[in-house]
């Protein structure tokens, strides 16, 4: 099954159990629905980003990354402790 398949699936069962009522359900459905209509390049800045380090020289730390976007107003740092 399909991850908004499976969403739904746990949304509904909410509603059946109790935990939320139709209308907050309903809500919840269209919000899953605007997410998959959204072009696929605004899904992807959604993503998140994991990084496993496996073997680091001689137990480095500090600063391994550091990248800005001055236009966009984003920067992305990646440190190791």
């Amino acid at each position: 099954m399909s991850a908004f398949t499976d969403e739904r699936n746990r949304i509904l069962r909410m509603v059946e159990t109790g935990q939320i009522t139709a209308e907050q359900a309903a809500q919840l459905l269209d919000a899953m629905g605007s997410e998959r209509e959204r072009p696929r390049a605004d899904r992807a800045r959604s993503r998140t980003v994991r990084i496993r380090v496996t073997n680091s020289a001689a137990g480095a730390t500090g600063r391994l990354l550091d990248i800005q976007d001055l236009e966009a107003g984003e920067r992305v740092e990646i440190f190791a402790e």
